[in-house]
């Protein structure tokens, strides 16, 4: 085994019962509203992405969050779960991912674990790194522990109006 094939340390939760994924939906409220609607401190967040968050809540917080309009799904996390992965509604770049690290990852090193060249790195604002990747890629980066979020890539255009 070389090293590009080591396995990476995966997410680990030291209470796993408490650690949960909450999943919004598009036309959701923004995840401020939510953790302030269902009593959940910056804090006990430990992951957030556009499409939800994973935080530390108690089974109360668990219920509150269930019953909030926009919520999609609450889910336990799970030692070595991968990051999540949020296909676009748009019109995909097939095969090139945008993927949000943790505060203080370097998206470099990051890349390098994975064996992926990245074709765009993210600093300011956000930590992460664009790239192109094979499947294989793609899920060692979703099981690096440093890695909070992938999505696809996707075109934008701008309405003609």
């Amino acid at each position: 085994m070389t090293s590009e094939d080591a396995p990476l340390a995966p997410h680990v939760c030291p209470h796993p019962e408490s650690y949960h994924l909450v999943w919004l939906a598009h036309d959701s409220p923004s995840t401020a509203v939510v953790l302030a609607q269902a009593g959940i401190e910056s804090e006990q967040v430990y992951r957030s992405w556009h499409g939800g968050f994973g935080a530390v809540l108690s089974a109360e917080q668990v219920n509150a969050v269930r019953g909030i309009p926009g919520v999609r799904l609450v889910e336990q996390d799970t030692e070595g779960r991968p990051a999540p992965y949020e296909r676009t509604t748009g019109d995909p770049v097939v095969g090139s991912y945008l993927v949000q690290l943790a505060l203080g990852a370097d998206p470099t090193v990051v890349a390098g674990r994975a064996g992926v060249t990245p074709t765009a790195i993210f600093r300011y604002g956000t930590s992460g790194f664009g790239a192109v990747m094979s499947d294989e890629q793609l899920d060692r980066v979703r099981r690096d522990p440093e890695v909070t979020y992938v999505e696809d890539d996707a075109y934008v255009y701008l309405d003609d109006c």
